[in-house]
């Protein structure tokens, strides 16, 4: 399946040499696909995150340019059998990939975004670490609804921390308006609310494109 979409007239200067030296800083398995799995400009490697794997691909300018048009990542769940609206509920949630339910019991788990200009390494861990909690979120989903997405970070099983992170409803019987934000956040934050345009994301689309109206951070001025 295709995801990529080609773009030469772009000014391209992220390099796949960089890109896949993050990869192995990140993770403890990446590996490129043999010669006979290439296909033209389009180079992929495989991606080990945990006991997960997943594919990234690089549609380059041309043929063993090293340069990038756009990167793809690709999660592939298989032998699963999720309710009849399990995908349209995890798509809800995701932050910028989207849950495909394909042929043979197989969802594809994508994401793609063209590049543009310097490599940015900040950037790119960025979206890794989006992408991660994507995966997690679809794992957590296929794991049940009885189970706990807790379980995924050990820390929060700890009393200690949980009573350290306790954050108690300050709304009672007796004052059953008081404003949330005001009260955790303080008066400040009154200023702020979410972005109608993202939901509070930031982003907007699949390719995770910052938000014009809130400038990526999610909130705007309050009317």
């Amino acid at each position: 399946m295709r995801f990529f979409k080609s773009n030469a007239e772009a000014e391209v200067r992220w390099k796949v040499d960089d890109v896949v030296a993050a990869l192995r800083r990140r993770y403890d398995s990446v590996d490129k696909a043999s010669h006979e799995d290439m296909d033209g400009a389009l180079q992929w490697y495989s991606v080990r995150f945990n006991n997960l794997k997943f594919a990234i691909g690089f549609m380059q300018t041309g043929p063993g340019s090293g340069e990038i048009l756009e990167i793809g990542l690709l999660a592939v769940f298989q032998g699963f059998q999720p309710g009849p609206d399990f995908v349209a509920e995890v798509n809800r949630l995701l932050h910028i990939s989207i849950l495909s339910e394909e042929g043979n019991g197989q969802m594809f788990l994508l994401f793609s975004i063209g590049m543009k200009g310097n490599y940015d390494d900040k950037l790119f861990n960025g979206i890794l670490s989006s992408w991660e909690r994507d995966l997690m979120l679809a794992i957590q989903k296929l794991n049940g609804a009885d189970k706990s997405f807790s379980a995924l970070f050990p820390m929060a099983q700890s009393e200690i921390a949980q009573r350290l992170a306790l954050n108690t409803n300050p709304r009672t019987d007796e004052n059953p308006d008081i404003d949330l934000v005001g009260s955790f956040l303080g008066a400040k934050a009154t200023a702020k609310s979410l972005c109608g345009s993202c939901d509070g994301r930031g982003k907007r689309g699949f390719l995770a494109r910052e938000c014009e109206v809130c400038d990526g951070s999610g909130f705007v001025q309050a009317r």
